[in-house]
């Protein structure tokens, strides 16, 4: 395996593995279908292998490595079935919440409306800042989290947060257009402004619009790779 890994240091160093190995894996630094040897990244971080297999535990439960028994964990690639099944997923939930919105709190949905303003402001400034500040703090992620939150099933809200991890190796910087990002922050502004003003109809509509156009570019991505990324 290429020498890529830098040694974490010893405080908190189960944290330390697992955030240094998921930061690999979504940068690709792992490649798709790559076999993770324990040893190698143990050597390389300079801890114990104990620590290695629990981190690659919490991430095949987020869904970016699989393990075969009595071969070896694998990184999981991100191809047309996972994105169609993902996005599916994503569009039950949050269509869901529409439904739901008419008998729901009111207090419980402006609070969601509110964060849901500061996230998309953050973002806008962000963006015009810095592309590579965006995209580590990962607006995207947050500002659906936050809509999701609404509906009040903390079950659908720890789904929808597992399945999002398909997202992060395709929106590193070299898969994103600026234009793409413009036309998300868009639709997210749209998605808002249905939800403030109580306009449930269009809300599914933004919604239902955004998640297929999502669907629609990850696909092209994933075709343009080779049919995985």
């Amino acid at each position: 395996m290429e020498k890529f890994l830098s040694a974490v240091d010893s405080s908190n160093l189960w944290s330390k593995t697992y955030a240094t190995l998921k930061d690999n894996i979504i940068k690709r630094h792992f490649k798709p279908n790559q076999k993770i040897l324990i040893n190698e990244v143990a050597k390389q971080l300079k801890v114990s292998r104990t620590p290695v297999r629990d981190a690659l535990n919490r991430l095949e439960m987020e869904g970016l490595v699989w393990t075969e028994p009595k071969v070896g964990t694998f990184v999981v690639p991100i191809d047309e079935k996972l994105i169609n099944c993902a996005i599916d997923t994503r569009l039950m939930i949050e269509l869901w919440v529409v439904e739901k919105l008419p008998n729901l709190p009111q207090e419980r949905i402006d609070n969601g409306i509110h964060n849901m303003k500061i996230l998309l402001n953050n973002a806008e400034s962000d963006y015009d800042k810095d592309f590579k500040t965006y995209h580590e703090l990962d607006y995207n992620l947050k500002f659906h989290m936050e809509y999701v939150k609404i509906g009040g099933n903390y079950k659908n809200d720890e789904i929808y947060r597992s399945i999002l991890n398909y997202r992060l190796p395709v929106t590193i910087p070299k898969h994103v257009l600026d234009d793409e990002v413009e036309k998300a922050i868009r639709q997210h502004r749209d998605i808002l402004d249905s939800l403030s003003s109580a306009d449930y109809l269009k809300l599914r509509e933004k919604i239902t619009f955004h998640l297929e156009e999502s669907r629609i570019n990850i696909i092209k991505k994933i075709r343009k790779n080779g049919g995985e990324i």
